[in-house]
This record gives C-alpha cells, structure tokens and sequence, in this order.
C-alpha cells in the first residue's frame, strides 16, 4: 500500500511537471556544472574534516553532561576516605 501510494504521488508530480513550460533557470549552464564540479571535492573535504571533530565533541559535550548529572549523585552516597 505505502510503495502504490509513492507511486501515485510520483505520477501526480511528473504530470504538474509535464503542464509547466521550461524556464531558462532549470537549463543547466556550462559554467554551474564546471564551478560544482571543481567545488565538489572541497565541499567533501570539509565534512570529511568537519564530521569526526563535531562528532568527537558532541560525544564528550554529552557525556560531561551525563557525569556533572549522574555523577554527582553517585559521589555523594558514597562514604569520604580521610
């Protein structure tokens, strides 16, 4: 039922697209495509770089969390050593 519905909905949006007529915008330009095609690998470079260093830090963000919060708690029941 959920793969006929995508189907009808695609259909639905190819024959919208058919009615409209082509507007200079959605031709592609010779220049778009060489100015994508060498930003391309630098877009890539800098999630490639960007990812872990964001991931690394919302891991210890949270986990600094998870100790100022639940750590507090364990420490506190627990007897002092002098």
């Amino acid at each position: 039922m959920l793969a006929w519905t995508a189907i009808q909905a695609q259909q639905k949006k190819a024959e919208e697209a058919a009615k409209r007529p082509t507007t200079a915008s959605t031709k592609p330009s010779p220049f778009k495509t060489a100015a994508l095609l060498v930003a391309a690998p630098f877009i890539g470079l800098a999630y490639v770089i960007a990812g872990p260093i964001l991931g690394l830090g919302l891991l210890i963000w949270f986990g600094l969390q998870a100790w100022g919060k639940l750590g507090a708690k364990a420490l506190a029941g627990r007897p002092q050593v002098k």
